[in-house]
């Protein structure tokens, strides 16, 4: 994954680990239980935007890394 997005495979385990924290998880089993409980909005009822602007600041300060 991490060659894929040019970034380092810490900055994977750290974006890994964020996003564990903030679903209340521990584990990939646990992980694969919360999201198989949640029921997904169809495609066309997603706000992009919302997703989009919560993402932004956490990918910014390794990609202006990578860019240098």
């Amino acid at each position: 994954m991490a060659a894929d997005l040019h970034i380092a495979p810490s900055t994977v385990r750290t974006y890994l680990a964020t996003t564990y924290r903030k679903l209340e998880v521990s584990s990939k089993v646990e992980l694969a239980n919360r999201l198989s409980s949640v029921t997904a909005a169809p495609c066309s009822e997603v706000d992009h935007a919302s997703i989009i602007s919560e993402l932004a600041p956490s990918l910014e300060k390794p990609l202006s890394r990578e860019m240098r």
